[in-house]
């Protein structure tokens, strides 16, 4: 078998049941591809933006950020489909509890490798939090002077 074929058939995502009790629903979650996780990184540079463009925008950049996660991560563990689209994840960030959505997104990010104990050791250095905390800061700056 060449390498290129034993790097084509490793099985090499990560994956892990959450359950979610309030929901009574348990997902599988697993870790984003190369290029979902490039896809996700590309979204969250900021690349050209004013600060004042990075605070306005801030919040719509981490609904943006964890609906590629969710999309990207959240599976039903008895038949293996996607659970969320573009259209469901519009629902779920306008009817249902945040810090549940919010857990979840952290969870698809720590399956993947960039959020939880990476961020930590990292500085935290998960693009939702960063782009949070700069918004923060922004926030604070536009309104003192």
């Amino acid at each position: 078998m060449s390498i290129i074929d034993k790097i084509r058939s490793a099985d090499d995502l990560n994956s892990e049941l959450y359950e979610i009790p309030k929901w009574d629903v348990t997902i599988l979650i697993r870790s984003m591809s190369a290029r979902e996780r490039a896809t996700y990184a590309s979204f969250a540079a900021a690349d050209g933006a004013s600060p004042e463009e990075m605070a306005q925008s801030a919040m719509q950049r981490v609904e943006g950020l964890w609906s590629k996660v969710l999309i990207s991560c959240c599976f039903d563990p008895d038949t293996g489909e996607n659970i969320f689209n573009e259209e469901s994840v519009d629902w779920l960030f306008a009817e249902k509890d945040g810090e549940i959505v919010s857990n979840l997104a952290m969870k698809c990010l720590t399956v993947s490798g960039l959020g939880g104990d990476s961020a930590d050791d990292a500085g935290k250095d998960s693009w939702d939090l960063q782009i949070v905390e700069d918004a923060d800061h922004l926030n604070e700056d536009s309104t003192s002077g």
